[in-house]
């Protein structure tokens, strides 16, 4: 028996109860309260009206419940007629209720890739029409019986019941190509949008009832993070597995610590200095965040950033670092006369959002000691995302005499480009190449030709991670500027720090 006859049934019974026990008793209350024949009469009456009553609120309660649901539950997408999010979910439950025992619920997700920027290009209107045109190319392509919905404003769940065997008698056999039929959402969501002019991608998370869940926000929820690993990966179609979500849940948990260790300022600053390969002299510090978390230990960098920039906390990590190596340095009376100049790093993240680096540059502004020797490096993929508005942005922040680093160089497709476009004062010789000097004649022709390179657009060059002496000897003979790397200076807090420059300045 399904929920709604189960609902009315219940309803009708407790009417049913109510009346008859209200026949059977009311009538003895009454005989026995009064005995006059008018009071009987008109207590008779009274009490009919009060059943009325109550049977009449009773039943205005009911309706007015019933037709709430049915207005929540039934209302469709106002864009393309699909079902709304409410329904689908509903209706889903009934799905998985209804399935068969050899048969399994498949439930996908597709979301349209970079959406916000088909808004900007295009505008919203075009936009709009483009998820319309999606929107019928997805149910002409579905099978019958599919569940449709679209979650605004740019995805789409769809689920269906079907079977691993290939049996025409108990469902369509064509539905068995799962892989197949996910291939075809891709394509036919640039076809669609192939048609308007748009070029568009989308990626699918994909799972299945009951392997990744036995309810119908258990396996939507897998469809999710299915999705969420597809668009982090850069795949078109992502099936879940069960070791997701308890990676899933192990990350929440340790962005709920990250968020915690932010808002009680428990991360660490150390820094790394920079030497003149001429003269041995510093020529700088960079500053490196670390997280010593109480219960998990050190947490690295290249774990919790990513992390961060993903989840939106990015943001308050770098203002964070910006305050916390002011208020060590400037004590120390270090900046100026030992300390040129003072690396932070900055994600793609933000140097990619023009607000973010507004409200960083009005930070650096604020900070009247450290500013003058403020140096930001970037990641050479984050200036590469848009070499117009990464020129446009770098022009204004040495306008403001904040120096520009570039970091990772040559790890991308375009330095070259780069070199030609951008206004920089320094770039980093990523530690790949530096590793292989000694070992690999290709190491030392690409860092001389990048030395040179540099050299002729008089841009400082840095060579990270060195770590042997030959290294070090190899880098001299290439007259590479400056040196960073465990070799001449492990990151260190801020008082090792000051007992290691008190150190090198009594050797030389």
């Amino acid at each position: 028996m399904d929920k709604s006859h189960k609902s009315a049934l219940s309803i009708a019974g407790f009417y049913l109860l109510f009346a008859g026990c209200w026949i059977l008793f009311s009538d003895r209350v009454v005989e026995s309260l009064v005995s006059n024949v008018e009071e009987v009469t008109w207590l008779q009456t009274a009490k009919g009206w009060f059943f009325v009553g109550v049977t009449a609120l009773l039943l205005y309660l009911a309706v007015k419940r019933f037709t709430q649901q049915i207005e929540q539950a039934y209302k469709l997408d106002g864009m393309t007629g699909l079902l709304s999010h409410e329904l689908f979910k509903l209706q889903l439950r009934d799905l998985i209720q209804a399935r068969k025992e050899d048969e399994k619920t498949i439930v996908a997700i597709l979301d349209i890739n970079d959406f916000k920027e088909v808004n900007a290009r295009f505008g919203f209107e075009m936009a709009d029409k483009m998820v319309t045109e999606i929107s019928k190319s997805i149910v002409k392509h579905s099978l019958s019986r599919s569940l449709i919905c679209r979650l605004p404003p740019d995805q789409f769940m769809l689920a269906r019941n079907y079977s691993d065997a290939i049996d025409p008698d108990a469902i369509d056999p064509d539905v068995v190509d799962v892989e197949g039929r996910m291939a075809g959402y891709v394509n036919l969501v640039a076809e669609a949008a192939a048609k308007l002019g748009i070029e568009a991608t989308c990626s699918v998370g994909v799972a299945f009832c009951p392997i990744d869940g036995s309810s119908a926000k258990q396996v939507m929820d897998a469809a999710v993070e299915a999705l969420r690993v597809a668009k982090l990966n850069r795949q078109a179609i992502q099936y879940h597995n069960k070791a997701l979500t308890e990676q899933a849940r192990a990350r929440r948990q340790l962005v709920e610590s990250l968020q915690k260790a932010i808002d009680e300022e428990l991360l660490t600053l150390v820094y790394q200095p920079k030497y003149v390969l001429d003269t041995n002299e510093l020529s700088g510090i960079e500053v490196l965040v670390r997280w010593n978390d109480v219960t998990r230990g050190f947490i690295s960098p290249a774990e919790f950033i990513p992390l961060a920039e993903e989840y939106g906390l990015i943001h308050r990590i770098t203002p964070f670092v910006m305050q916390r190596a002011a208020n060590e340095l400037e004590p120390t009376g270090l900046l100026g006369s030992k300390i040129k100049h003072v690396s932070i790093n900055v994600s793609a993240v933000e140097f990619n959002n023009s607000q973010a680096m507004d409200a960083l540059l009005a930070r650096i502004k604020k900070q009247k000691s450290l500013a003058p020797f403020v140096r930001l490096e970037l990641t050479e993929t984050a200036t590469l995302a848009d070499i117009q508005q990464s020129s446009s942005m770098l022009l204004r922040l040495r306008s403001e005499g904040v120096g520009i680093s570039i970091d990772d160089f040559g790890t991308g497709y375009t330095s070259l480009a780069m070199l030609k476009d951008l206004t920089i004062d320094e770039l980093k010789i990523d530690r790949s190449f530096v590793s292989g000097l000694g070992d690999c004649g290709r190491s030392t022709t690409i860092i001389s030709a990048i030395i040179g390179m540099a050299r002729s657009f008089n841009i400082n060059v840095v060579a990270e991670g060195v770590e042997t002496e030959e290294q070090l000897n190899a880098l001299k003979t290439m007259r590479c500027n400056d040196a960073q790397g465990y070799l001449l200076g492990r990151p260190v807090d801020i008082v090792a720090l000051q007992h290691h420059l008190g150190e090198t300045e009594s050797a030389a």
